[in-house]
């Protein structure tokens, strides 16, 4: 039971608007062929953090690492805000966000009680993905074309891999369990991918929701997705709150101004345009190239050091024509990982270690 109850709460930390949408992204843009992958990284990236440590080691890194783990938090936060905006502003309603906010203040206010409501969470979402399911029509087919999916591999890779290493919400809950690898083992080896199993067979179904027709079956898979970001909004605000001192509030002030930014401009297109969807998945794959691509390469580099923001330099514009826009300019982003391999290797050949080991 003491390796049980970190593990639920786990399991719903990580199930958040990646874990519960961005398989919805990639189904309209590759198709199903990219959810296997998609679903494998999820899970051995979040499972390793419960056995690639010792407890000493973990805290070496939080001690090295924790202003951008309070970074890390603080992207999250403003990430969830736009994605709850985008998906009212989806579904032409405002409960969505209300949801997001309701969830996440009352998780907030109960913090004492966080264990019953974490388990009581992850059965509500359960149940809404049964309920939304069972007996549902058959998935819509969608006519997007399916565009080529092996240059998304490495980065999703490299992003599902190392991110997981700035979650402050997975050092909290390896430093209070006295099982770490059963823990890990357990929330994303069972109880994470029960989740992601809901959001296979609900993907098609939130495909088309954001293509414009909904059905009540997306509503109810979006009220699960809404209640688990909630969720984990509660959890990132306390970390960023615990956190602060470890960063420079003008990050915070920055990160939090990108978030409000985001829902501005989403309001803004929504009133003028008909692009609702292209520019809120296009914020929405800025998010998620930050989460999985810029704090990665910090990880790899041991922090802000010159050959990190050198690797950063290159790798940004890469993935901006490879991940954000897409289609034919996808094989940047094998551009991207080759050329930060080799900044890598160059920086390893050349750092402190390498002159000492020289010298």
């Amino acid at each position: 039971m003491q390796a049980l109850i970190p593990a639920v709460f786990l399991a719903n930390s990580w199930f958040w608007c990646i874990g519960g949408f961005f398989a919805v992204l990639l189904h309209m843009e590759f198709g199903r062929v990219s959810f296997p992958v998609f679903a494998a990284f999820n899970v051995v990236g979040a499972a390793a953090f419960g056995f690639v440590f010792t407890a000493a080691r973990r805290s070496a890194l939080l001690e090295r690492m924790r202003g951008a783990g309070a970074a890390f938090s603080a992207v999250v936060v403003s990430f969830h805000l736009v994605f709850a905006v985008w998906a009212s502003l989806l579904m032409g309603a405002i409960w969505p966000v209300l949801v997001w906010m309701i969830v996440a203040v009352v998780v907030s206010a109960a913090r004492r009680a966080e264990t019953p409501i974490s388990t009581a969470l992850f059965l509500l979402t359960l149940g809404l993905f049964a309920l939304a399911l069972f007996d549902a029509p058959f998935a819509p087919s969608l006519s997007t074309p399916v565009q080529p999916f092996i240059h998304q591999i490495a980065p999703l890779a490299f992003g599902f891999l190392l991110a997981p290493y700035f979650d402050l919400t997975f050092h909290r809950a390896y430093a209070v369990t006295p099982q770490p690898g059963l823990t890990f083992a357990i929330a994303f080896g069972v109880l994470f991918p029960v989740l992601l199993a809901g959001t296979y067979f609900a993907t098609p179904y939130l495909a088309a929701f954001a293509a414009g027709e909904g059905s009540d079956v997306a509503r109810l898979i979006l009220l699960a997705v809404m209640v688990q970001t909630g969720f984990t909004t509660s959890l990132h605000v306390r970390e960023v709150g615990e956190a602060a001192s470890a960063i420079h509030p003008a990050v915070l002030k920055l990160i939090a101004a990108a978030g409000v930014c985001g829902a501005l401009l989403l309001f803004a297109v929504d009133v003028a345009s008909n692009a609702t969807f292209e520019v809120g998945a296009l914020i929405y794959r800025s998010f998620v190239f930050v989460i999985g691509g810029v704090f990665p390469v910090i990880l790899l580099f041991g922090g802000l050091t010159r050959a990190c923001l050198a690797a950063l330099t290159f790798i940004s514009p890469c993935y901006a024509l490879g991940f954000l826009v897409g289609g034919p300019w996808a094989p940047f982003l094998s551009v991207a990982l080759i050329g930060l391999a080799v900044i890598y290797v160059a920086a390893r050949a050349t750092g402190p270690q390498a002159r000492e080991a020289r010298g």
